[in-house]
């Protein structure tokens, strides 16, 4: 993984990592054996800005979740096993494209 990333704790949840203000780079990366009942996707982004590219996902389960908070991102580039998975709920700039499932 590379990227810019810095950890700022929150009093109500001191483990719970607050990454409003940076982006965070998600390469070139292969997930496996995520969620054990295929309950979570592999990558959960909240906020901030984030960018996953060129990743393999070597399950058929939940891939990316996109949440409200994430204030612009872009999934491009990856492999799927299955169905694409990527769910987006921010009303933000949120970019999805060329990416393949492989069945």
């Amino acid at each position: 993984m590379q990227g810019r990333m810095a950890w700022a704790y929150s009093i109500k949840e001191p483990k719970q990592p607050q990454l409003d203000m940076f982006t965070i780079q998600i390469l070139d990366c292969a997930f496996v054996q995520w969620g054990k009942e295929g309950d979570r996707a592999a990558i959960q982004a909240s906020s901030g800005s984030v960018l996953i590219r060129g990743c393999e996902f070597l399950e058929d389960k939940h891939h990316n979740v996109i949440g409200e908070g994430v204030s612009s991102a872009v999934v491009s580039g990856n492999l799927f096993h299955g169905q694409a998975r990527i769910e987006n709920l921010s009303k933000n700039d949120i970019q999805i494209g060329m990416n393949a499932g492989v069945r």
